[in-house]
């Protein structure tokens, strides 16, 4: 509040100027995420092209799938794998239900 002869009460002084002070803070981190975000644009930009091996992960040439061969039979054994555990599921399945339809009398 100001008084008659324009100076402020000192607790609302001291509100504002702690208020401007979180200001000037919070105006400053501001700044420097600016110039953090800018050195990560400039890192980003001297990453070369690629791409990460499908099995293992490793960063690999764009052109290529697997970093070695090692790899690539790996990631092929464990496809044929997962293939082989669901057609056991799929035929599981079907051998269940005709059990089922033959003990109901359906079949």
């Amino acid at each position: 509040m100001i008084l008659s002869d324009g100076w402020f009460h000192t607790d609302e002084y001291k509100c504002l100027e702690s208020i401007s002070n979180f200001m000037d803070d919070i105006t400053q981190q501001i700044e420097e995420l600016k110039l953090e975000i800018e050195k990560l644009r400039e890192e980003i930009k001297n990453i070369p092209p690629h791409k990460h091996c499908v099995n293992c992960g490793i960063s690999i040439p764009p052109d290529k799938d697997f970093c070695s061969t090692k790899c690539e039979e790996e990631w092929n054994r464990m496809v044929k794998k997962k293939k082989n555990i669901t057609y056991f599921w799929l035929l599981l399945m079907v051998i269940l239900l005709l059990i089922l339809l033959v003990t109901s009398g359906g079949l």
